[in-house]
């Protein structure tokens, strides 16, 4: 999405990895460029969001990218409906255990395409954290689920030529992709 000039996503403000601004090594940072960007005072996950919307008010779309457990206020979030929250999950729930599993051991999530050099084959090595994975995995898909005013995607239909979604011929809410 940050390749697109009238979507604004906080790299395009400050140096922010992976449009994260709930990141936890670097949220007091981001909130403090906020706060400045922004001249909103930022003392809290809804000030920063606030903060973020507030900086960005001359873009058509603005959004970024989040953690289900990085938020306290979620639910409230939906439901208050000021902001239109992007779920995207795979099917694949096994594909998606390993992906958090080497995207910790690498530390970032950014792939550039192609095959995957890193290959993860589950054995006892793994047994704890991906059972760990699979649990965070399965409460994020309930709290997903019971959150109103969402639009969920699945990364594999993404990856489908003719794939289009209803709800974002008419997007034009703030952003927050989990």
């Amino acid at each position: 999405l940050a390749r697109f000039d009238d979507i604004a996503v906080p790299s395009k403000q400050i140096d922010c990895v992976d449009n994260e601004i709930f990141h936890p090594k670097f949220i007091k940072k981001y909130a403090q460029e906020y706060q400045a960007l922004s001249g909103v005072p930022v003392s809290d996950e809804l000030s920063l969001i606030e903060a973020f919307y507030q900086s960005n008010t001359d873009a058509a779309f603005a959004g970024f990218k989040s953690m289900p457990n990085r938020h306290q206020c979620l639910p409230q979030i939906a439901s208050e409906g000021n902001i239109r929250i992007i779920t995207l999950v795979r099917e694949d729930i096994a594909s998606t255990v390993a992906s958090f599993i080497v995207a910790i051991d690498r530390n970032t999530w950014r792939r550039r395409g192609g095959k995957q050099k890193y290959q993860l084959v589950f054995g006892p090595k793994y047994e704890e954290r991906a059972f760990s994975h699979l649990a965070y995995i399965i409460q994020s898909q309930r709290l997903f689920d019971s959150l109103p005013n969402c639009i969920h995607i699945k990364f594999e239909d993404l990856c489908k030529n003719d794939f289009v979604q209803l709800e974002f011929v008419f997007l034009k809410w703030p952003l927050l992709i989990l």
